[in-house]
């Protein structure tokens, strides 16, 4: 078999939807959060259905597909322990046992069943026997920081060989922290590849995503129609990804908003749904697959914390190598809204200015600035500080001034003078002493802040948008605030 995927406890009692406030059917349900977040909006078509229709069309001697669930005799003494633990749960043929997914009618794949009574799926049943030497091995399921872990290490063991990856949109806890630590700890430990996007995930086990359609109707007038202002000329796939998105809606008004430097396509949408009632606004961010999953990891580490400061996400996509991610502001009032850097360049007053740039950084970024972690790094190391660059970091610099790099120090535009970075590539960088047993604080940050990132409402609300948020070292626990920076720079 040259690739295996492996689906973990993906049943009714663990990942079942509920609603926001229901009660949880049982201690080991992860929540309407996550639930929401792995099965989608709507089960039948949210990421896990869609992956189990391209794995039950592959031929099987391309894909070994392996379903283990937790399958519970409550009458077993040996379990009773079990029990008290972990509460009532996956009793055997109940309800809460069955699969949340169906297995497509005359798929002909042949599926190996692993009933697992226990937190090691190896330990009394048949899975050691059911693997021959796999190359690839993906897992999905839950929960990440249990179950998914526990299977990562026992296939690290057995099969020290293999290629093991694990895809974060397609795992689930009932803690987002402890999901997202969860999935650190495999890649450090175990060396576990952890892939952020559904169809790179598919990449991996040897397939195509696209082999599994985005579930959108192709009957004339079913289709939302799109209505496109400003600069933007979306490509099919693109309009592929939107109509999926907006796949219960009649009309879509998309605005384009600009996003930065990064060339991604995102877009200020209005929509009608198929009862003409007008939706709260969404933004919706597209571009290349693999970095919009990793975008739409980074946000979901930080989503909770920042609260109504920023959006929801409320689905996500790819298809034909673009991803899609679909954001709500659901108190972003109606009206037309504009980005920061519009509005300064038109002279905004700078009182506005200093009112925006304080909601910002002392309100809503401040929340992760004030909570670091110390974690031991080489700062060179992490920041990419290596000599392997000075050909480039040269070839820049004398590009710009227009003669050679010579000296000690530079004579830039202007007549300012600054230190020779050329030489520090060249000769100094490596000389440097490296410091890889201290300790720094870290923090995230939003990773691609600038103020056509920063969205401004009918009613002058702040919003925060294109989020690339990346882990970065800091000083101390005390962040400055923007106006000491500007000042300390010397800019106002």
């Amino acid at each position: 078999m040259s690739a295996v995927l492996i689906t973990q406890c993906l049943q009714q009692d663990f990942v079942a939807p509920v609603g926001r406030y229901d009660q949880l059917p049982n201690l080991l349900h992860i929540g309407f959060e996550e639930a929401r977040r792995l099965m989608g909006e709507v089960p039948a078509e949210g990421p896990v259905a869609r992956v189990m229709r391209w794995a039950y069309q592959q031929p099987d001697a391309r894909l070994q597909l392996i379903h283990i669930r937790d399958w519970h005799d409550a009458g077993d003494p040996e379990q009773k322990r079990h029990f008290e633990q972990f509460g009532e749960h996956c009793v055997k043929d109940t309800p809460g046992a069955a699969f949340v997914f169906e297995a497509p009618a005359r798929a002909g794949k042949l599926v190996t069943l692993i009933d697992s009574p226990g937190l090691n799926d190896f330990l009394g049943t048949s899975l050691a026997s059911a693997l021959a030497v796999p190359a690839r091995i993906g897992v999905m399921g839950v929960w990440t920081e249990a179950k998914v872990s526990f299977l990562a290490y026992e296939l690290r063991t057995r099969f020290p060989t293999a290629e093991i990856a694990v895809c974060s949109a397609l795992t689930a806890s009932a803690s987002r922290n402890g999901h997202f630590l969860a999935l650190t700890q495999m890649q450090k430990l175990l060396g576990v590849r952890i892939i952020d996007s559904v169809g790179g995930f598919v990449d991996f086990l040897g397939g195509k995503l696209d082999e599994a359609p985005l579930p959108v109707s192709t009957v004339a007038g079913a289709q939302p129609q799109f209505e496109f202002t400003g600069k933007v000329a979306p490509s099919d796939v693109d309009r592929q990804l939107l109509a999926y998105l907006f796949r219960d809606c009649t009309t879509v008004r998309a605005k384009a908003l600009s996003g930065g430097f990064s060339g991604n396509l995102v877009l200020a949408c209005d929509s009608t749904d198929r009862e003409r009632r007008r939706q709260v606004p969404h933004v919706v961010k597209i571009g290349e697959r693999d970095p919009i999953g990793r975008e739409r990891a980074a946000f979901e580490q930080i989503e909770q914390v920042l609260g109504n400061s920023a959006p929801r996400i409320t689905d996500f996509a790819d298809w034909g190598g673009r991803g899609a991610i679909k954001y709500r502001y659901a108190a972003m009032g109606e009206g037309v809204a504009s980005t920061f850097q519009r509005l300064y360049m038109e002279g905004l007053p700078q009182s506005e200015v200093e009112r925006i740039l304080d909601t910002v950084f002392g309100e809503q970024l401040a929340r992760l600035y004030s909570a670091p972690e110390r974690e031991r790094a080489d700062l060179f190391d992490y920041y990419a500080f290596s000599a392997k660059w000075a050909p480039h970091v040269r070839e820049r610099v004398e590009a710009l001034l227009g003669a050679p790099a010579h000296g000690e120090s530079l004579i830039l535009s202007g007549n300012v003078t600054t230190p020779n970075v050329c030489r520090f590539y060249d000769s100094v960088l490596d000389s440097l002493p490296r410091q890889r047993s201290r300790s720094w604080w870290f923090a995230h940050v939003h990773g691609d802040l600038n103020g056509a990132n920063i969205i401004l409402d009918a009613h002058q609300n702040v919003w925060l948008i294109d989020f690339s948020i990346r882990i970065v070292a800091i000083s101390s626990r005390t962040w400055p605030s923007w106006k000491t920076m500007c000042s300390t720079s010397g800019h106002q």
